[in-house]
């Protein structure tokens, strides 16, 4: 999928991006990145932030325009239609922009933290997502978002809702929270760049449970969200500062019974085909 297939996408439902879910989560993550600037001004509103000497030239405004349009494209219920719904990897490249982008920066710096931590975190992400497109052998996030058929192999639905699971335990080490914390970046721009990526990466969580919610009760979907959104808060405070290496240990096995499962399931498909 190109840009101008992106671009076209959105033209076609400019609501997503003003109103629901765009408009929502960039309220939200304004709305946060205020109460962080009151916290550090002592409880008194403050003007004056780090990294805005200068006004955010065109690549900083991508670390914004690219999440902000991966949130605003995410299949999430009571959205507009826009025809045809994201596969997953546009969808990371979009969400991923701007901490991608900082990642090398600092790199360039000489500060690798940010960038050792997004390489550790995406093994964990990948294989959750690989076992999300077993059932519907497809990354799209259309397919992704439909829970599992009867038709389909009980390996398959097993390692999808694993997968799910998956995904949400991944998230401390996704969005940087606890011990996998580093310093938050000075610019604006990233700072809120980084505040709709996890939005979006929340919200792609929650793509494959949203399917378990009847049509009429699809109103209640922001409700498991803002649960999550919440319990990254709480593990953010409890385990920040806390040692890395035993959470990492933890991805480590995750890893490894993701990518056992994928295996597993790849040699059933391919027995089915060689009958």
């Amino acid at each position: 999928m190109t840009l101008a297939e992106l671009l076209a996408l959105l033209g076609r439902s400019w609501s997503r991006l003003v109103l629901y879910p765009g408009g929502l989560a960039l309220l939200g993550s304004l709305l946060f990145l205020g109460y962080q600037t009151r916290r550090g001004a002592g409880g008194r509103w403050s003007t004056q932030t780090s990294g805005l000497d200068q006004p955010p030239n065109l690549v900083d405004l991508t670390m914004i325009a690219a999440p902000w349009l991966g949130v605003a494209l995410m299949p999430l219920p009571l959205a507009a239609s826009v025809g045809r719904s994201l596969d997953v990897v546009v969808a990371l490249a979009l969400l991923e922009w701007p901490r991608l982008l900082l990642a090398i920066r600092e790199a360039h710096a000489g500060q690798v933290g940010r960038l050792a931590a997004l390489l550790n975190s995406y093994p964990p992400l990948i294989g959750a997502l690989l076992l999300l497109a077993l059932p519907g052998g497809s990354l799209d996030l259309g397919s992704i978002g439909q829970p599992p058929g009867t038709a389909t192999s009980q390996l398959s639905i097993a390692g999808y809702w694993f997968g799910s699971l998956a995904l949400i335990l991944a998230l401390p080490a996704v969005l940087g929270l606890g011990p996998f914390a580093h310093p938050p970046p000075l610019s604006s721009a990233a700072r809120l760049g980084l505040a709709l990526r996890a939005s979006g990466m929340v919200a792609l969580a929650g793509v494959p449970w949203a399917g378990l919610i009847p049509e009429a009760l699809r109103w209640l979907l922001p409700l498991p969200l803002i649960v999550l959104l919440v319990g990254c808060w709480a593990f953010n405070r409890r385990f920040k500062q806390k040692a890395a290496l035993p959470w990492a240990q933890a991805l480590l096995w995750l890893c490894a019974i993701e990518l056992t499962i994928v295996l597993l399931a790849s040699v059933e498909g391919l027995s089915l085909r060689l009958r």
